[in-house]
């Protein structure tokens, strides 16, 4: 007798406890000979075995046979997430908006190019910023003011006479960085003065009891009418402890001197040339006889040296 099943309507056997189309499962009947109906429903279930033990189901027109120990596919059904993100969703799932890297990279360019032109502005500027100490000081020889702490290239703005007293800061200078110049402003106009021609005091006060008694330009350069080259040595005395030298030999090379002993007479000294940092320092005496000024030393032998008028003096104290 044909069955169907009570769910999907598929026609079965009357024998089948599973409808393979759908699954549902069933208790079966089967027909007596007298025509009344038999249940199976206190039976205990048949084990469902595969293979060659498989009970072959009685075929009816139009079922479908199945196929022994393969289970019917569940239907998988997906729905789309339609919903907005939400403030718990992962951060997979919630894509942020951010600086592109390209823009990040252009400012930190820019902010670096502003900082190395401040940083160049504030190398370039040798008065050291506006924490540095404000000094008065005094001209103790005659000094020429330039446009550069150095006299190496650089241009003479103005001359100062002895007593003239200058406000400024001390600067390091631009060939070597152990001279110190004075930075000062006349109308807006830069100006530097080196150290040795300074003094802390005024000049009538820095004579001392055994000051030396020659005091001013001297020298005895001369200058070869074929080259027009000099040679020879310019020294200033301001006093004693502050002498300025000069020595012409084809070109000009400054020594700085170092003083030693003083007498009313004779000063002892040394020189050392910073254009000729290997060569050690030579030592020297000056001696005072009448006015005029003697020099005697290891290099450069016995000199005797005449005073400079101030218009000489300027021509030579380059």
């Amino acid at each position: 007798m044909e069955v169907s099943c009570e769910k999907c309507s598929s026609p079965l056997s009357a024998k089948a406890r599973v409808c393979l189309q759908c699954g549902t499962t069933r208790v079966p009947t089967v027909h007596s000979g007298s025509g009344q109906a038999h249940s199976f429903e206190q039976e205990a279930p048949k084990r469902i075995v595969s293979g060659d033990d498989a009970e072959p189901a009685t075929k009816t027109k139009g079922a479908v046979e199945p196929k022994l120990g393969v289970l019917p596919k569940p239907e998988i059904t997906t729905e789309l997430d339609d919903r907005q993100p939400q403030a718990s969703d992962s951060p997979e799932r919630v894509q942020r908006s951010g600086v592109p890297v390209s823009l990040v990279v252009i400012l930190l360019m820019v902010t670096a190019a502003f900082v190395a032109i401040f940083a160049f502005a504030w190398s370039s500027d040798p008065g050291g910023g506006e924490d540095a100490q404000v000094v008065s000081v005094y001209v103790s020889g005659r000094a020429n003011a330039r446009d550069q702490p150095t006299a190496e290239g650089s241009s003479i703005l103005a001359t100062y006479d002895v007593g003239t007293e200058l406000t400024g800061t001390w600067v390091s200078g631009a060939s070597d960085a152990s001279e110190q110049w004075l930075k000062f402003e006349v109308d807006g106009q830069t100006r530097y003065i080196w150290s040795r021609n300074l003094s802390d005091r005024p000049a009538n006060s820095v004579l001392a009891e055994n000051e030396f008694e020659c005091l001013g330009a001297y020298s005895n350069v001369s200058f070869s009418e074929e080259s027009g080259d000099g040679s020879g040595l310019f020294i200033r005395i301001v006093n004693s402890r502050q002498i300025s030298w000069k020595y012409y030999e084809g070109g000009v090379s400054r020594g700085e001197v170092k003083v030693n002993e003083v007498s009313p007479g004779r000063i002892t000294a040394s020189v050392r040339y910073p254009d000729y940092p290997s060569q050690p320092p030579s030592s020297f005496v000056l001696t005072c006889s009448d006015g005029n000024v003697s020099v005697s030393g290891e290099n450069i032998g016995d000199l005797s040296l005449r005073k400079l008028t101030s218009t000489e003096a300027s021509d030579l104290d380059l």
